[in-house]
Order: structure tokens, then sequence, then C-alpha cells
């Protein structure tokens, strides 16, 4: 977190290239894009996203709440702020997109008869309430 912090990409380009997982999180919730934000270091931040493919889970709140563009904004940084919201959206777009098509892989490779079970369940009127006994 310290080359992170202090924008040495080339320590932190090292760092990874002896073994160092960049996609921890330390016990606040901060990745290493937390703390590159909060001291603009936006050559590292590039480096992290791009690069290192940090993703959504790096780019969500702390436990304070705060995300990396947040921190950084919070210090100043508000072109980084600005760039980090932009990545950040990205970022969620593309886990949404993914999920929808992990989803539609799934649905294709069902056994057909899945399909049978829910024609079934489609036949069923959806509005049919249930008759109540009447109380002896």
């Amino acid at each position: 977190q310290w080359a992170a912090m202090n924008g040495d990409v080339a320590t932190c380009r090292w760092l990874v290239s002896v073994g160092l997982d960049p996609t921890i999180l330390n016990t606040n919730g901060h990745s290493i894009l937390h703390k590159a934000a909060c001291k603009g270091q936006r050559g590292a931040c590039e480096y992290f996203v791009h690069d290192l493919g940090l993703g959504a889970r790096h780019m969500r709140p702390d436990r304070d709440g705060n995300t990396p563009a947040r921190m950084a904004a919070l210090e100043g940084f508000h072109g980084l702020a600005k760039w980090l919201a932009v990545q950040a959206k990205a970022q969620q777009a593309k886990a949404q997109q993914e999920t929808v098509e992990s989803t539609a892989q799934h649905d294709d490779d069902d056994d057909d008869d899945d399909d049978d079970a829910c024609v079934e369940e489609a036949s069923v009127p959806v509005n049919v309430e249930r008759k109540r006994k009447k109380p002896e």
C-alpha cells in the first residue's frame, strides 16, 4: 500500500511480479486503489484498473462508506475522482452484463425436461385466489 500511496508504479509492478496479490483488501476494506486515490496518484490508479484489471470489488465503499472516487474528491483530487467514478460505472455495467450473459448461458445449458415444467407452470392462472374454508 505504501507504493500505491506514493504512486510508485515501478515498485507496484515489481511487487506483483514477485507474487504480491494486488486484489486483497485490508481490514478497513481498502484496496490499493483506495490508497492511491486518497493521495491523488492517478498513474497508479490507471495501472491498477487498466493493467491489473482491478474492478468493481475494488471500487466499492470501505467500512466507512468511502469509495476510491469519494476519497480522491475529499482530498481535493477532483479530476481523479471523476475519472474513478466513470471507471466504477463501467465496471458495474460490465459486471451486470457478465451476470446477464452467465444467466443466459445457464438457461441455454438446461435440459429440455425443465422446459416442460416451465410450460406447465405458465399455464396456471396467476390471479387465482385460494378458497378459504368457512369456520364450522
